[in-house]
């Protein structure tokens, strides 16, 4: 059974929602393969991560006593237990700022504390979990593509399945160089994408989210990326989140008289351009 790690000093601590933080985490995994483990202090945290290899993932608070302890365990953690993956729980300091400590080769995502009891990130929690302990090495996936075409096709080597995605052609580059190197940020071009890197971003994601099962989590991110740079956040994910909210489907009387406006305009210059088309009759001859 893999295990699920969380290095917390203070896990009965009452948050916002008015649950703990174990109550929470023990909620979202209850039901899956994975075991919960609780550990108060970075040293035992690290001990028991070093020694367990069923430890897949470690969900790490930043504060321990008031200190910023987080950048200390996760350097610790790299270096003892290197294939272990780290979600970072943060919190919002008294400048409003989100707590972070940069990017690490093992860190993948930071999620924050107080947000943790909203069922749609507790949803999403559980894909990028389930998809960082399946998925452990992100050596399962290639990349292919049809030539001549705007599909990505990503095959999972170890279960056989495949996924086709449309992408517009400028996004191919950057998902296959990310996929080169999944959770470290990696440099693109800017002659190739330049300022249009949050397109490129925000279409991969759109699109992949949209045609396959699998999580916006699970592509691409730009979370403690430097400017120009984009990650792999992980390999696959599925998607166990709430279905997309759609627009009402009434329209508002002003949305209604505008949207009438332009149809009649466009039926205007269609009735103009047929008129001006129009052959010009033949004068009949007189007898």
């Amino acid at each position: 059974m893999a295990k699920i790690l969380c290095i917390d000093d203070t896990p009965e601590e009452i948050l916002e929602s008015g649950k703990s933080l174990k109550n929470i985490v023990n909620s979202i995994f209850s039901g899956t393969d994975y075991e919960v483990i609780f550990k108060k202090t970075g040293n035992e945290g690290i001990r028991i991560a070093s020694e367990d290899t069923e430890i897949k993932l470690v969900l790490l608070d930043v504060e321990f006593n008031g200190k910023i302890e987080g950048p200390r365990i996760a350097d610790e953690l790299q270096e003892k237990a290197p294939l272990v993956k780290v979600i970072v729980l943060t919190r919002i300091d008294d400048k409003g700022n989100k707590i972070s400590f940069g990017w690490k080769p093992n860190v993948v995502h930071y999620v924050l504390k107080r947000d943790i009891s909203m069922s749609n990130l507790q949803n999403k929690l559980k894909s990028l979990c389930k998809a960082i302990i399946e998925d452990y090495a992100n050596k399962n996936w290639e990349v292919k593509y049809n030539h001549g075409s705007d599909a990505i096709i990503l095959t999972n080597t170890k279960t056989g399945q495949c996924y086709g995605i449309d992408i517009p052609l400028t996004s191919k580059p950057a998902l296959l160089k990310c996929m080169q190197e999944p959770n470290c940020p990696v440099d693109l071009p800017t002659e190739e994408f330049g300022k249009n890197l949050n397109k490129v971003h925000n279409s991969i994601n759109e699109k992949v989210l949209e045609g396959t099962n699998w999580n916006i989590w699970g592509i691409l991110s730009r979370e403690m990326c430097a400017k120009g740079q984009l990650k792999l956040v992980v390999g696959s994910v599925t998607d166990d989140s709430p279905p997309i909210d759609k627009k009402d489907s009434y329209a508002l009387q002003s949305e209604f008289e505008s949207f009438k406006k332009d149809i009649e305009s466009r039926l205007e210059k269609i009735e103009q351009a047929l008129n001006f088309k129009k052959p010009k009759k033949k004068a009949t001859a007189q007898v």
